[in-house]
């Protein structure tokens, strides 16, 4: 993938500023993801996201129970609100980031060859 950000940035060098700008941002995710991945691999995080995964399940089944009508709209608000939160954390270290960045890379990449 290193590869395909150091073609991008050849490529790139002929174009506007907004598009060098564009090529940062790509390299900043990337290397971000790689640092998420690598952190994801330690026995704490791997914890921590059985933890959240744990807490998604139980507000999941919360919500999609009889209990669920028990519920005021705060508190189902709520609910939400921490498996928004929990999600994103969880994400963070999935390795979907750097797919995501990985993709991101090669489609600007793809469309810059084709200019």
């Amino acid at each position: 993938m290193i590869q395909e950000l150091d073609q991008l940035k050849r490529l790139i060098v002929e174009f506007d500023s907004d598009s060098l700008q564009r090529v940062a941002q790509l390299e900043n995710s990337l290397l971000e993801a790689i640092a998420a991945d690598d952190l994801a691999e330690h026995l704490t995080i791997k914890e921590f996201r059985k933890s959240l995964e744990s807490e998604i399940r139980v507000i999941d089944i919360i919500l999609t129970t009889k209990y669920s009508s028990d519920l005021t709209d705060r508190q189902r608000d709520h609910l939400l609100d921490k498996k928004e939160l929990y999600n994103h954390f969880f994400e963070l270290f999935s390795g979907q980031r750097r797919a995501k960045a990985e993709k991101a890379i090669k489609d600007t990449l793809n469309n810059a060859q084709s200019i």
